[in-house]
């Protein structure tokens, strides 16, 4: 599987409806985790893709890796 890293909340939601692999409960609990991040003042995040699951990075406004959200397939 090829490696993806998305930055815009509705390009995730387009990704994960087109994967084949992913649940309609695992794409509510992403994207409820991206607007999770999004909603705290100065967070930001990154998505990645990998053959196992997906990855969330958050990072705060000094662009400091706080936490690492992993979801199985």
């Amino acid at each position: 599987m090829e490696k993806h890293i998305f930055l815009d909340e509705q390009e995730v939601s387009s990704y994960l409806i087109d994967d084949e692999r992913c649940t309609k409960a695992m794409l509510e609990e992403v994207v409820d985790t991206l607007r999770l991040i999004s909603n705290r003042k100065g967070r930001r995040w990154t998505f990645n893709t990998a053959w196992d699951g997906y990855v969330i990075n958050e990072y705060n406004e000094h662009n400091d890796f706080v936490k690492l959200y992993k979801f199985r397939l």
